[in-house]
């Protein structure tokens, strides 16, 4: 089938207007010289096949995208993304949602060529229209599915959530109003980038709540993006996508199996806010809402903290502190280690090659070696 020059300028334009960047900027990162950029654009000539691979590369989207002619494609759940929330979200935090959309995309693949299993995606079917019991319920549903105990503390909710079909995807973004994105994307599932920016245990009630707007108002295509400390207290969805999170986070039965939970001092206090790692305010929150104290006794400790210190990644749990300092770098651009493993080994199996796996990991070729260093140091059973 001929290409659509047509459609294949539109394409090209709508990209680069959803990064607000100049044909000088395209230029410069692809090599492509400004007048035959202008030509593409304007539909005047058929680009060369690798040209068509070096503009995919560079906007970090499948290159069919571009021969294809058809013109409805998930690219346009980011379109729509960026158009709904384009005074917020710069440039940079724009590359940044667009290259976890492409990690999603190259797992995507990675597990079809092995034919791997996909996890069920967990679904939840609310019913009545109390909103909160809808959050504790779907939690409760969701720890029996990842065979949580009722009273059970989570270590790792990253790889629980995606051992329930979820795409999870930590990476640092530029605004730090912005906790998390939920995108559902055609064909892949529910991917949600965590701001990775934030303080460790706030990032697992931002995944938290991220994943409860998947499971209850993440439907059809749609797409959130939830902010730090704003949101509508009179919006139910956010009710009850904040009851979800601390019900899976700290559930009822883990809270009235603590001894003595009616008294409280800010020692104790800290000492549970870290065994379920969580941030004492959410903790404080939990016993109010499950009525073990009022309101007078969680003012009295409100301005007791867990210390920096005790807050351990889980994704970091067992690593050296040489391994944890290198692959912070490769984690906040939303490198997980499972992901790594899938990327090293395929290219191992020669499945892809080496400059594939460069672009699935983002990386250049001085990055590849420190990550073969990272595997050869053990990071491939760390998890």
């Amino acid at each position: 089938m001929a290409l659509d020059l047509k459609t294949f300028s539109n394409k090209l334009v709508r990209y680069r207007n959803q990064f607000s960047i100049s044909l000088d900027d395209v230029s410069i990162s692809t090599g492509i010289q400004k007048d035959r950029l202008v030509q593409l654009e304007n539909g005047i000539v058929e680009p060369s096949g690798d040209e068509i691979l070096i503009i995919a590369d560079y906007y970090k989207c499948d290159f069919n995208f571009f021969i294809s002619n058809e013109k409805q494609t998930a690219f346009e759940k980011t379109e729509l993304l960026f158009r709904r929330y384009g005074t917020e979200l710069s440039t940079n935090d724009r590359w940044a949602i667009q290259e976890c959309i492409f990690l999603a995309e190259c797992e995507n693949y990675l597990d079809g060529l092995y034919k791997r299993p996909h996890y069920q995606i967990f679904n939840y079917v609310p019913q009545g229209k109390y909103y909160k019991a809808h959050g504790k319920e779907a939690a409760k549903a969701l720890r029996n599915l990842i065979t949580l105990r009722a009273n059970e503390l989570n270590l790792d909710i990253y790889s629980d959530f995606r051992k329930a079909g979820f795409l999870i995807y930590r990476r640092r973004l530029e605004s730090s109003s912005i906790s998390g994105v939920c995108i559902d994307y055609p064909d892949i599932g529910k991917i949600i980038l965590v701001n990775y920016d934030e303080d460790i245990f706030r990032q697992r009630f931002t995944v938290s709540h991220e994943v409860g707007h998947a499971i209850f108002d993440n439907e059809d295509g749609d797409i959130a993006l939830s902010y730090r400390g704003k949101w509508d207290t009179k919006d139910l969805r956010e009710i009850r996508a904040n009851v979800f999170a601390a019900s899976f986070l700290i559930p009822d039965e883990l809270l009235n199996s603590i001894p003595d939970n009616k008294n409280w001092n800010g020692e104790k206090l800290i000492d549970w806010a870290i065994k379920a790692k969580v941030n004492t305010v959410s903790l404080l929150i939990a016993l109010e809402n499950s009525g073990l104290i009022d309101r007078r006794q969680s003012q009295q400790i409100s301005h007791y903290k867990v210390p920096l210190s005790s807050k351990i990644d889980p994704e970091f749990v067992n690593l050296s502190p040489e391994m944890v300092k290198r692959l912070s770098t490769l984690l906040e651009k939303g490198l997980t280690n499972k992901y790594l493993n899938k990327c090293l080994t395929a290219q191992r199996d020669g499945m892809i090659s080496t400059s594939r796996m460069m672009e699935m990991l983002l990386v250049e070729q001085n990055e590849i070696l420190e990550i073969n260093s990272l595997f050869k140091l053990g990071l491939e059973n760390a998890y």
